[in-house]
């Protein structure tokens, strides 16, 4: 619930600081999917390849400038991996494009904090693709 000495709200979603405002994903942060990069195509270089699961492997070049986020696409579902570093996002994962103000860090949080793994079995596995595919540009 945050420091006790600082003033809460109560809207929907429950107890949330005075000075936080309540708003719709695509205003909290934009998601694009990633690039395919088949292991055939690596190139020996320090650049993490970011995939639903995390570090893949390596390549040469980077696709996103660090600190990023990745949320699993397909394989490890709704897993949140922070990046400190440039990276390459892989097709399997989908990558923070705009964190629209909000610090890196606050937002691999608050993405944790929905617990999106929880789609990651069945067809809640495709919803989850869905809704957030949706909210991706």
């Amino acid at each position: 619930m945050g420091r006790t000495d600082t003033k809460q709200i109560q809207p929907e979603i429950g107890p949330i600081p005075e000075s936080w405002e309540v708003v719709e994903f695509e205003q909290f942060a934009v998601l694009q999917r990633g690039k395919d990069l088949t292991r055939t195509n690596f190139r020996p270089g320090p650049i993490p390849v970011a995939g639903s699961n995390g570090i893949i492997g390596f390549h040469d070049k980077a696709i996103v400038s660090g600190p990023g986020v990745t949320v699993g696409r397909s394989g490890s579902v709704g897993k949140v991996t922070f990046y400190p570093d440039d990276f390459w996002a892989h097709n399997t994962a989908l990558y923070v494009k705009d964190f629209k103000g909000n610090h890196q860090r606050f937002t691999a949080y608050q993405l944790d904090l929905q617990k999106l793994s929880r789609f990651k079995t069945g067809p809640r596995s495709q919803l989850l693709i869905e809704i957030l595919s949706e909210k991706c540009q």
